[in-house]
């Protein structure tokens, strides 16, 4: 669903980058769907969670965006 909402804006070389390294991942981890979500704000969530809300924040900031979180995440 992420993918899919993101190419409705931009569909570019990045975006196909970014299918390959999801289906490079479902292979490596033997896991599909990696992300349980429902929607693009659940996947940002479990990918905030996996990699840090500090990352998402500076990730965001190198494109001159912001990301605020009001939630504490955890790893279950």
């Amino acid at each position: 669903m992420f993918r899919t909402s993101l190419a409705s804006y931009c569909r570019c070389t990045a975006i196909d980058v970014w299918a390959a390294g999801m289906i490079l991942l479902f292979f490596l981890t033997g896991r599909f769907p990696l992300f349980q979500s429902n929607d693009d704000v659940e996947a940002l969530m479990e990918i905030a969670a996996i990699i840090g809300r500090k990352q998402m924040e500076k990730t965001a900031t190198l494109h001159s965006k912001s990301m605020i979180i009001n939630l504490h995440l955890t790893l279950s």
